[in-house]
C-alpha cells in the first residue's frame, strides 16, 4: 500500500492548503486572565468554520477517486469512504489542535494591543449578557454559511456607518439585527466603550486567522494520513468477510 502514502503526499493535500482549522477548546484545565478568556469568547462563534470531519471525508473521497480500484469497491460496496474518513479524523484532529495552539499567541499579543486589562475584563461583562450570546449565535449561524466565509476573509475593515454596521465588522460576517436589538446594542455601547476598541482587534485578528486557515499540514501528517488510509481500507475489507 505504498501508493496511499504518496497519494496523502501529492495528490491532494501538497497541491491545496487546509481550507480550515475546527476549532476546539484549548484552556479548559487552567484559570484563565481576562485576555485569554475574551479571545476565547471572541473565537468562539468560529470553532466550526470547516469541521474536522469534513476534512477527513474530502480527503477520502480524494483518495478513493484517484485509485480505479478503491473507487470500484466503493461502487459495489459502499463503505470505503466512510471507513478512510474515519480513520483521517484522528490526523486531522490533531493537526487543528496543533495549529490553533501555534496561532494563539499572535492572536493574544493583537488583543492586548488593541484594549487594556481592565477594558478586558469590561469586555467580558458584555459577553455574559443575553444581547451577546444572540449576537454570538447570529455569527455562528453566519459563518455556517460559506458565502459569508469568503465575504469575511475579503473584508480587511471598513466604516461603522450605524450600529448594524459595528456589529457585522466586529462579527466579520453580515448580522441582521431587529430594531429592538439594535437599541440594546446602542445601549450596551454606551455602557461598554471597549467594544468599540474591539474593532481594532478585528482588523488585526484578521489576517491571523486567515493564515491559520490556510496552514498547511506538515510531513508527519502526510505519513500519519497515508497509515490511516491503511487502516481504514483493512478495516473496510474486514466488514467485508
Amino acid at each position: 500500500m505504498k501508493w496511499i502514502a504518496y497519494l496523502a503526499a501529492s495528490l491532494w493535500l501538497v497541491a491545496c492548503p487546509v481550507a480550515g482549522i475546527a476549532q476546539a477548546p484549548l484552556e479548559s484545565e487552567r484559570v484563565l486572565g481576562p485576555y485569554e478568556e475574551l479571545l476565547s469568547v471572541l473565537m468562539a462563534p468560529f470553532e466550526d468554520e470547516i469541521p474536522v470531519e469534513q476534512m477527513a471525508l474530502e480527503f477520502s473521497r480524494q483518495a478513493v477517486a484517484s485509485h480505479p480500484d478503491l473507487e470500484r469497491a466503493e461502487a459495489v460496496r459502499p463503505g470505503l469512504t466512510v471507513a478512510i474518513a474515519e480513520a483521517a479524523k484522528p490526523v486531522f484532529t490533531r493537526f487543528s489542535a496543533r495549529t490553533r495552539a501555534a496561532y494563539r499567541p499572535r492572536l493574544l499579543e493583537a488583543l492586548k494591543s488593541a484594549i487594556s486589562e481592565g477594558e478586558a475584563v469590561s469586555a467580558l461583562e458584555f459577553y455574559q449578557t443575553e444581547l451577546a450570546r444572540r449576537l454570538q449565535q447570529y455569527i455562528a449561524e453566519g459563518l455556517r454559511n460559506a458565502e459569508a466565509v469568503s465575504e469575511a476573509e475579503a473584508t480587511a475593515a471598513f466604516p461603522a456607518r450605524d450600529v448594524s454596521d459595528l456589529a457585522r465588522h466586529t462579527a466579520l460576517v453580515p448580522v441582521s439585527l431587529s430594531p429592538e436589538e439594535e437599541r440594546a446594542l446602542e445601549e450596551s455601547l454606551r455602557r461598554f466603550p471597549v467594544l468599540v476598541k474591539l474593532r481594532g482587534f478585528t482588523a488585526a485578528a484578521l489576517p491571523i486567522r486567515i493564515a491559520m486557515v490556510n496552514e498547511r499540514l506538515n510531513a508527519d501528517d502526510y505519513a500519519a494520513l497515508g497509515r490511516a488510509a491503511e487502516q481504514g481500507i483493512a478495516r473496510y475489507r474486514s466488514q467485508q468477510l
